[in-house]
């Protein structure tokens, strides 16, 4: 009895250590928000797209928005999760809210743009348009704007989507935003 009544006297002594304002430096330098835990703002996709393509060649940022176009307007409504790392920008779409269940995306390299499907190994390619050689990946690399008007990119694109077993019927996009390390200054290394 003793001992219990010890516990619960300690715990009653206990006092919490008055919580620290969160200041907008601190907020940027931990990676959170200034503003209070659960009323956190969504980052606006169209400024993080902007943010994520600035260090690109302007042929190239528009081959990515070009691609980014044709690719909503085949798949829609789905999930885009744009998604910056430190070594590319990429454009994941699923019909899903959960990023392993993409079914195609868009990479953007130092002077083109790829539009990759996951299980582009299971795809029809009778011209062999597709590249690579991994057990299920495969792109389309993408250098002019011509390129963007190719009728088998959206050919692919649709091939993706039944293979998901996704329907597109014309709806809305939902777009997330990911932050990986920022590129450190330059752009990343110069693919063939």
């Amino acid at each position: 009895m003793g001992r219990v009544g010890r516990i619960g006297h300690l715990s009653q002594q206990k006092r919490s250590l008055p919580r620290r304002p969160v200041t907008p430096k601190r907020a940027a330098r931990e990676g959170g928000s200034s503003e209070k835990l659960g009323e956190r703002r969504r980052e606006s996709p169209q400024h993080a797209l902007a943010e994520f393509l600035r260090p690109y060649d302007p042929a190239v940022r528009a081959l990515a928005l070009g691609l980014r176009k044709l690719v909503i307007s085949e798949v829609a409504p789905c999930q885009e999760t744009l998604f910056r790392t430190s070594y590319t920008v990429a454009f994941l779409y699923s019909a899903t809210a959960r990023v392993s269940e993409s079914f195609c995306h868009i990479s953007v390299h130092r002077r083109h743009a790829n539009l990759a499907f996951m299980r582009g190994s299971l795809l029809p390619d009778p011209g062999g348009v597709l590249r690579g050689d991994g057990a299920w990946m495969r792109h389309i690399q993408v250098r002019s704007a011509g390129d963007l008007n190719r009728p088998e990119l959206r050919a692919f694109v649709r091939a993706a989507c039944a293979e998901a077993d996704h329907t597109p019927s014309g709806g809305s996009v939902t777009s997330v935003v990911k932050r990986g390390k920022p590129f450190k200054g330059h752009l990343p290394r110069r693919s063939p």
